[in-house]
């Protein structure tokens, strides 16, 4: 994602095992972020939908009713993955996961 700490390769890996993690599920990954459409094309294909300059609302209550979180290196996820009752998967910065969170670095072995 354009001027974001996290690599894109991080999420594409996240992205690819979480579907063969939960393919029984038939998963749906949402995307909330903001930014142009243009820098999201490579995300896109029919099981990613994304949310785009939404409201901070939407966006966070969307977050924290996920089934599964990927939380980015950011406040505002941390704080849904605090209140998420989901499966919160961290990418490692300045904030201490939670003893239930699993690093993404676990997903992406």
């Amino acid at each position: 994602i354009q001027e974001a700490d996290t690599h894109d390769e991080v999420f594409f890996k996240a992205i690819y095992n979480l579907k063969v993690k939960y393919s029984d599920k038939n998963p749906i990954i949402h995307i909330y972020s903001q930014g142009n459409l243009k820098d999201f094309q490579k995300y896109i294909n029919s099981d990613v939908v994304l949310h785009l300059n939404d409201t901070l609302e939407n966006t966070f209550t969307s977050m924290v009713l996920a089934d599964v979180l990927v939380a980015s290196a950011s406040s505002l996820s941390y704080v849904a993955g605090i209140l998420s009752e989901g499966t919160v998967y961290y990418i490692p910065f300045w904030h201490s996961p939670l003893p239930s969170w699993v690093s993404i670095n676990e997903l992406n072995k």
